[in-house]
């Protein structure tokens, strides 16, 4: 990030990726209103600069993401009505991130929402896996259990979870659970007994 300044020429998905991922951890150390100016100082930079429309789109939906965990449900709802996306749309990785921004907000929403969060998180899932993105695997996974949750389907919220800690074991790629928030805890407190015995060690 520091070495933007000045230059004609950047990458754009560098600079993406610099920013988002300082917001990440921002985030992860409770730093909220820093995580909240850096993303705001990304899009400003984006628009600045000409960034393609998804790496702007992208920066808007980490405002979202970051609303919800803040519970600011009106504002993320607000984003989601504005974004245009659906879950009937032709999938793109470029704008994956965006899509699991769109299903937390659909899960946030409840009710008549589920259904539409699981039919879209069903389709990430599809595509990921079909070209062995295992990273996505496992976001998606992981939101797809806290959908499952809230629906009432509990046993499948936590076979689903299950498929998920096992595919972060080898890895210990403990961040993606954390970042789910509260329910993820509650979910990963009643699958303890249930994991794997390799995965255990996750929860």
């Amino acid at each position: 990030m520091e070495q933007l300044d000045g230059r004609l020429v950047v990458d754009a998905e560098d600079v993406a990726l610099g920013y988002l991922a300082l917001a990440r951890l921002q985030q992860a150390r409770g730093q909220q209103a820093s995580a909240q100016r850096t993303l705001e100082a990304y899009t400003d930079l984006a628009r600045r600069r000409g960034f393609v429309a998804h790496l702007v789109a992208r920066g808007a939906a980490a405002q979202a993401q970051l609303a919800l965990r803040q519970g600011q449900l009106a504002a993320a709802v607000a984003w989601a009505d504005a974004s245009g996306l659906r879950a009937t749309d032709e999938l793109s990785f470029p704008r994956e991130a965006e899509y699991l921004v769109l299903a937390r907000v659909w899960i946030a929403q409840a009710g008549a929402w589920l259904p539409q969060a699981l039919q879209l998180l069903d389709r990430l899932l599809a595509d990921a896996e079909a070209k062995a993105r295992m990273g996505s695997v496992l976001e998606i996974l992981a939101v797809r259990a806290l959908a499952l949750w809230a629906r009432g389907a509990r046993d499948d919220a936590l076979t689903t979870l299950a498929r998920a800690l096992t595919l972060a074991a080898p890895e210990g790629c403990i961040r993606r659970f954390v970042d789910e928030g509260a329910v993820m805890a509650t979910m990963l407190h009643e699958a303890q007994r249930d994991v794997p015995e390799g995965a255990r060690e996750m929860v």
